[in-house]
C-alpha cells in the first residue's frame, strides 16, 4: 500500500500501466481516496483477495507450453547504456536448472531451505529459485533491508544461498579482525583448527562435525544460520584463499560460478569435490547444458593457441543460450553469431585441469594515452575485495596514461586504522572522506590488492577521491541488480574526476 503513490506517479509517465494489485496481507478493502485517485488516472485497483476470488469464478482452460515458448524477457543491467531485453525460452530455463545441479553434485532433501536475497531482476536469483521450486523445496525471501540480513538468516536458518564476493570478503575480514585482536592462545588454537580442517579439505571432505567445529567454528557457523550446506558465489573475482577459508570455517560447500543473462545465468560452475586449486582461482568447467570455446582477441594479444594455456574471449553455445534481444537486431548480431555462439566479452584462460579462469574483459574497455587497453569493471571487482572499500568506480581518459578512482569508504573498517589513541572524534562517513590519512590508507590497500591479483601497473589507479554519497538505485547510479551505471556516475562526479586528472597528470 505504501508504494501506491509511486505507481500513481508512474501512470502519468506511461499509459501501459492499467491494473494494480495490492498485496498487503489481510487487506480486505482499499481506502476510498486511493480508489478515487486510481479512477482519475484510468487505473483499476484491487486487493489480492479480490483477484483470487475473480479467478475462482472465471475458470479458464490450462495453456500447455512447449520448450520453444518464450518464458521471460529478462533485462540486462544497463551499466553503460539502455538495458537490453534478453528473450529466454522454456528450454533455456530447464537447461540452466539442470546444469546448475549436475555440475555441483547437489544432494538436496525435501526439507531443504533456500534463502533468496539477490534482486529477482537478477537472472541468477530467478534461475536458482526455479531450480528449488522444481524440487518442491522451501524458499525464504529477503525482508528488503540489508540491515535485516543477519536477522533474516537467523530466523530462516537456510541450507543454501547465493552470494557476491563482497559479502564473503566482509565475513572473512570480520573473522580475521576478531582473531587478530584475540590473545596468543586463542589465535594459536584458531590457526591450528584451520590447519586441521584444511587437511580434511585436501581429501575432499567438507564438514561441520569435527571437534574443531564444536570448540572453534560453531559461533561463526551460527552467523549464517548454523545449517548452511552450500553457497554459490559469482559476479566478480574473489581470492581462492577466501573461498577455501569459508569452506573450512563455515563447514559447507562454496562454489564459484560464472554466467550472464544471455546464457540464462550459469554456464560454468565448480565441480563438487574439486578443492585443490592447484592452478589458482577458477570458475569450473562448462555445465552439461552447453559447450564453450575461446576466440582470439588480437587487439589485446589473447590467442586460443597461447602457450602454456589457451586464452581468448569466452563463447558459449547450447540449450541455455538466448535467442536474441527484444526488438534489437543490431545488438543481437553483436552478441549472438550465425553459428549460435554467445560472445561474452570476457577473456578466459583454459587451465590444464579443464577449468576456466577469468583473466580480463573485452567489452566496456578503453585505451589510455600510451595505448594500453583497460577493463574498468575488472579492476573495480578486484579492488572491492578491500575491507576499506564499500563501493568504487574506476575512470580512464585517452589523454592520460593513469587511472583515477572514486571510492565510498567502509567506515567501520577504516576508522580503527586511522583513529589515534586519545581520539574522541565522532567518525562519520563525511569525516572519513575528509581525512587524508583515510585516503592514503585506501590508496595503498588498492595497490596491494591489485598486485596480489596480478594486475599490471597501468591497471592500478594512481589517485582516488573519497565520497560520502553512496551509489544507489534511488540516485540512479546503480542498476536494479546493483551494478555501476558508468555513464551516470561519470557525469554525476565529473567535477571530482576532472580534479583527479589535474592532480595525477601534474
Amino acid at each position: 500500500m505504501e508504494h501506491l503513490n509511486n505507481l500513481f506517479e508512474l501512470r502519468t509517465k506511461t499509459k501501459v500501466l492499467e491494473h494494480i494489485i495490492v498485496c498487503n496481507y489481510g487487506l480486505k478493502t482499499i481506502p476510498a481516496d486511493k480508489l478515487e485517485k486510481a479512477k482519475e488516472l484510468g487505473l483499476t485497483l484491487r486487493t489480492l483477495d479480490e483477484v483470487l476470488q475473480y479467478g475462482k469464478e472465471h475458470r479458464v482452460d490450462p495453456v500447455y507450453i512447449t520448450p520453444e515458448d518464450v518464458f521471460t524477457i529478462c533485462y540486462t543491467s544497463g551499466t553503460t547504456g539502455t538495458p537490453k531485453g534478453v528473450i529466454l525460452k522454456n528450454k533455456n530455463i530447464c537447461a540452466s536448472v539442470n546444469g546448475y545441479f549436475e555440475n555441483a553434485g547437489y544432494n538436496v532433501s525435501k526439507d531443504h531451505i533456500h534463502y533468496s536475497y539477490l534482486p529477482l531482476a537478477h537472472v541468477l536469483e530467478r534461475v536458482i529459485s526455479h531450480a528449488f521450486q522444481s524440487y518442491g523445496l522451501i524458499i525464504g525471501f529477503f525482508s528488503g533491508s540489508a540491515r535485516n540480513l543477519t536477522s533474516d538468516i537467523g530466523i530462516l536458518k537456510p541450507n543454501s544461498m547465493p552470494c557476491v564476493p563482497r559479502v564473503l570478503c566482509r565475513i572473512y575480514d570480520s573473522i580475521m579482525n576478531n582473531v587478530n585482536n584475540s590473545g596468543f592462545i586463542k589465535k594459536l588454537i584458531f590457526n591450528l583448527a584451520v590447519s586441521r580442517k584444511r587437511s580434511l579439505l585436501r581429501k575432499g571432505i567438507v564438514t561441520r562435525n569435527t571437534i574443531w567445529d564444536k570448540i572453534v567454528f560453531e559461533k561463526i557457523q551460527n552467523v549464517v544460520g548454523g545449517n548452511m550446506k552450500f553457497i554459490i558465489c559469482g559476479s566478480a573475482p574473489i581470492d581462492y584463499n577466501i573461498i577455501e577459508f569459508m569452506r573450512i570455517v563455515l563447514g559447507c560447500q562454496v562454489y564459484e560460478g560464472y554466467g550472464q543473462t544471455e546464457t540464462c545465468t550459469v554456464s560454468n560452475i565448480q565441480i563438487y569435490g574439486d578443492y585443490q586449486y592447484q592452478y589458482g582461482s577458477n570458475i569450473g568447467p562448462p555445465v552439461c547444458s552447453c559447450e564453450m570455446k575461446l576466440v582470439d582477441v588480437p587487439e589485446m594479444e589473447y590467442y586460443a593457441n597461447d602457450e602454456p594455456n589457451p586464452r581468448g574471449e569466452i563463447c558459449t553455445r547450447g540449450y541455455n543460450s538466448f535467442v536474441g534481444y527484444h526488438n534489437n537486431p543490431e545488438a543481437t548480431a553483436e552478441t549472438l553469431d550465425s553459428e549460435g555462439w554467445v560472445h561474452s566479452g570476457d577473456i578466459g584462460e583454459l587451465l590444464p585441469n579443464g577449468t576456466i579462469k577469468i583473466v580480463d574483459r573485452k567489452k566496456n574497455i578503453f585505451k589510455l594515452a600510451q595505448g594500453e587497453y583497460i577493463a574498468p569493471e575488472k579492476i573495480e571487482a578486484v579492488i572491492n575485495n578491500s575491507k576499506f572499500i564499500a563501493q568504487s568506480y574506476i575512470d580512464g581518459n585517452p589523454l592520460s596514461s593513469k587511472l583515477v578512482g572514486i571510492v565510498v569508504p567502509d567506515v567501520e573498517n577504516v576508522v580503527p586504522e586511522i583513529k589515534g589513541e586519545n581520539d574522541n572524534t565522532e567518525w562519520t562517513l563525511e569525516k572519513v572522506c575528509q581525512s587524508e590519512s583515510a585516503r592514503l590508507l585506501i590508496l595503498q590497500d588498492i595497490e596491494n590488492i591489485c598486485r596480489n591479483f596480478g594486475l599490471n601497473g597501468y591497471e592500478i589507479p594512481k589517485e582516488i577521491a573519497l565520497i560520502s554519497e553512496p551509489f544507489s538505485i534511488e540516485n540512479e547510479l546503480l542498476t536494479p541488480t546493483f551494478k555501476n551505471k558508468r555513464i551516470q556516475i561519470r557525469r554525476y562526479f565529473s567535477d571530482i574526476i576532472n580534479q583527479l586528472y589535474e592532480k595525477v597528470n601534474n
